[in-house]
């Protein structure tokens, strides 16, 4: 496989038990602008198609962008549509995400040809999540009955 030194891929996406929010690739870091911006883009609308009764839960880490005061009063407003669930501090063996990436680089080294650039590397993760993230998280969902 090939690697790129000093670079990094950060994608964000959100799934239900049958559903997969288009991925997102995120090019800065997620300070609390950011990270509010993408949550208000993609969270209520992905929330309400998905939960039109407000019964929907949406998980998010402790990170510091997800506790920040304008997030916070974010989720207050629209608390309505959906539950935030809490989430227990130094627990990222619970952050389904988490379960993916040893999938991904399995995916990766079974290319038939390596990504060249970062472009490439890129839509290769991508590509990957967006197919088969509901398979793969499935068995994760039913032991936490996410």
């Amino acid at each position: 496989m090939t690697t790129f030194q000093d670079s990094e891929i950060k994608v964000w996406g959100m799934f239900s038990w049958s559903t997969l929010d288009p991925l997102l690739s995120v090019d800065t870091t997620l300070n609390s602008t950011a990270y509010l911006n993408t949550v208000a883009n993609h969270v209520h609308s992905f929330m309400a198609i998905t939960f039109p009764y407000g019964d929907g839960h949406f998980q998010q880490d402790n990170a510091p962008c997800h506790r920040a005061p304008s997030v916070s009063n974010w989720s207050e407003e629209y608390q309505s549509d959906f539950n935030l669930l809490p989430w227990p501090a130094q627990s990222h063996g619970l952050n389904p995400m988490e379960h993916l990436w040893g999938e991904v680089e399995r995916s990766l080294r079974s290319l038939e040809t390596s990504p060249s650039n970062m472009t490439q590397f890129r839509a290769a993760i991508i590509t990957f999540l967006s197919n088969d993230i509901i398979n793969l998280l499935r068995p994760f969902q039913e032991e936490y009955r996410l």
